[in-house]
């Protein structure tokens, strides 16, 4: 229905019962040899050649309606909202899902840098105590943080900003001080934008300096200017930044890097 043809299975025991797949849907049988010593998410690493913009997904999952798309053009994984964290695999959002937080579960689909990001962490995991028995699921909520997925990006606020005076300050700033700064400037930013309700920015400001964080990003700006070309989230040219409507209503916005830039040298 989504117009998907190039399917991989990845198969341990019992091979045989697929074999029906691959005359019928075309489907590419791959026998994982290691089934009876580690789990399934290491089973990522014999498929590793065919992971870069494509969905990863458990065998045995049913869904009511199709969640795939022909088209994807960033990395992105599925989830419902969720009442509390019993059962796991729960993250935080505020965003604009309708519900506080969303248990991750279904398909991912991972952009070309993300699947070699992938790649590495399950290549470099495979013999820490605890991984072995690891499915899919588990392994890969546990390396969120290491992705951009869609809902989680908003935990990205203040992080362009923060990632930026970090770099510029020689990392004299700890990363937490950076993005308590970048959090107080993409606030100015938002305000200057009218992205931002009035006011948002004294509020950030009061919650820094009661916790004892800098609120003075001025003499990181001008070296803060050339690392955001470098930042994960765009392409050199536009950026993807988290700016917040008011407290607590989190926005996400693809902008050109020239303006971030244009803000930070006349702040």
């Amino acid at each position: 229905e989504a117009g998907i043809s190039d399917i991989t299975l990845v198969v341990g025991r019992k091979r045989e019962q697929f074999f029906y797949l691959i005359e019928k849907y075309g489907v590419r049988l791959v026998t994982y040899s290691d089934y009876q010593d580690r789990n399934d998410h290491a089973a990522v690493l014999m498929v590793g050649d065919r992971l870069r913009n494509a969905y990863i997904l458990r065998a045995g999952e049913y869904y009511e309606c199709n969640p795939f798309a022909s088209h994807v053009f960033q990395s992105t994984c599925f989830g419902f909202p969720a009442k509390s964290q019993d059962g796991g695999r729960v993250v935080s959002c505020d965003g604009e899902s309708g519900g506080a937080m969303m248990r991750i579960a279904g398909p991912v689909f991972l952009a070309n840098g993300d699947a070699d990001t992938l790649l590495g962490i399950i290549d470099s995991s495979l013999d820490l105590p605890g991984t072995p028995s690891m499915t899919w699921d588990d392994f890969f909520f546990s390396q969120l943080d290491e992705f951009d997925l869609g809902q989680r990006k908003i935990l990205n606020f203040g992080h362009t900003f923060g990632h930026a005076f970090e770099s510029g300050s020689g990392f004299t700033l700890s990363h937490g001080e950076a993005v308590g700064l970048g959090m107080l400037a993409v606030c100015h930013f938002g305000e200057q934008k009218g992205l931002t309700k009035a006011g948002a920015s004294d509020a950030v400001f009061a919650a820094l300096s009661q916790a004892g964080l800098p609120t003075d990003y001025h003499a990181y700006a001008g070296a803060a200017v050339c690392e955001l070309e470098h930042d994960k989230k765009g392409d050199g040219a536009s950026i993807d930044m988290v700016f917040i409507k008011e407290i607590g209503k989190p926005m996400i916005m693809r902008i050109a890097v020239d303006e971030a830039k244009e803000f930070l040298l006349n702040v």
